[in-house]
């Protein structure tokens, strides 16, 4: 089933808080038609590398680029037919 809800996360840095996020959608994603995509707005941590471990598609930011623009980034990419911005 291609997804038709991409779900966007924006996260700088915290893998504690971005993880229970994803957790959460889990149920979703598994019933299919969901996408989870998250922007790395250039965290200095792991995060990002945590994030695509856990199944996410992931946008790295080479700076912070703030919440509007790191959205923008988001939906950049999202190949759905529907964007969903979880903040």
């Amino acid at each position: 089933m291609r997804a038709t809800l991409a779900v966007i996360v924006l996260q700088h840095g915290g893998w504690r808080d971005t993880a229970a996020c994803l957790q959460s959608l889990v149920p979703a994603v598994r019933a299919g038609g969901v996408r989870v995509i998250v922007v790395d707005n250039a965290s200095t941590d792991d995060t990002a590398a945590q994030a695509e471990a856990a199944g996410a598609h992931v946008v790295r930011t080479p700076r912070n680029l703030g919440f509007g623009r790191g959205a923008n980034a988001g939906f950049a990419v999202i190949e759905t037919e529907f964007g969903l911005l979880l903040n």
